[in-house]
């Protein structure tokens, strides 16, 4: 993490006042027995929203153009998830077991800042990741980060859930997390996070702004169920389980 990213400095009044409301006014409280030093923002559905936009509108503008970029929705169980995990206030990823939703494994973007920001601004700071990424090859310079940015761009990563806690005992006070469900970044496809094509050619009369929509309700629980639907069918009820987009919707889990 850059120094510019660690330590957000002030640039605008009006545009860092909602979140200092938020952060200051809204923070949720742990409940009895619980001693986590972090206290966690209990956000608006206009918080939420912004989020969301500014996700889409990354994934819909990725280039090359995504055959499959599929449209993030808010999941609060995620949000829920990502809170708890905020509320310890470790600026380490969190173990596989601790980022498991609805029985679904997640992936997630993180950055801590001294002052609080608004989720527009975090995004963009993660989106600057795009820089070292070539789409084919991975990463432009193998010593800098880009699965943060190759998260956000997961094809099938469609639902989202995202908090921030004020961390009084840290170096730097605020820590954003979002948690991207189901996860992406399997290493033997981190050159490729979606199909190069036209935009929403694998879901021509389900799409919108670039984004294939989701009409089915059903997640893949493992990302390689293509591959393993070269070797096995949907009849198998262990396959409709982790696979049940794919075998339920096919034309969308694409």
């Amino acid at each position: 993490m850059s120094d510019q990213e660690a330590s957000l400095t002030q640039t605008s009044g009006e545009m860092l006042l909602p979140m200092v409301i938020l952060s200051l006014a809204a923070l949720v409280k742990p409940s009895l027995g619980e001693e986590y030093p972090g206290k966690v923002a209990n956000f608006p559905e206009a918080i939420k929203e912004e989020i969301i936009n500014k996700l889409n509108a990354v994934r819909g503008g990725v280039k090359p153009t995504a055959t499959n970029m599929m449209k993030m929705v808010w999941n609060e169980n995620a949000a829920e998830n990502a809170g708890k995990w905020a509320r310890k206030c470790r600026t380490t990823a969190s173990p596989k077991e601790e980022r498991t939703v609805d029985g679904v494994l997640c992936g997630d973007t993180r950055l801590q800042t001294t002052y609080p920001t608004s989720w527009s601004d975090i995004i963009d700071l993660w989106n600057r990741k795009a820089s070292n990424f070539k789409y084919g090859s991975g990463a432009i310079d193998p010593r800098k980060d880009i699965y943060t940015y190759t998260q956000i761009i997961w094809h099938n990563s469609n639902q989202v859930g995202c908090t921030m806690a004020f961390c009084p005992e840290n170096e730097y006070n605020f820590l954003y997390i979002c948690r991207y469900c189901p996860a992406g970044n399997y290493v033997d496809e981190i050159s490729t996070p979606y199909k190069e094509g036209l935009p929403c050619a694998d879901c021509p009369k389900h799409c919108e702004n670039n984004l294939c929509t989701r009409t089915c309700g059903f997640i893949d629980s493992s990302a390689a169920c293509k591959s393993i639907l070269t070797m096995y069918t949907c009849e198998s009820e262990y396959i409709q389980q982790i696979c049940a987009a794919t075998c339920k919707c096919p034309a969308e889990s694409k």
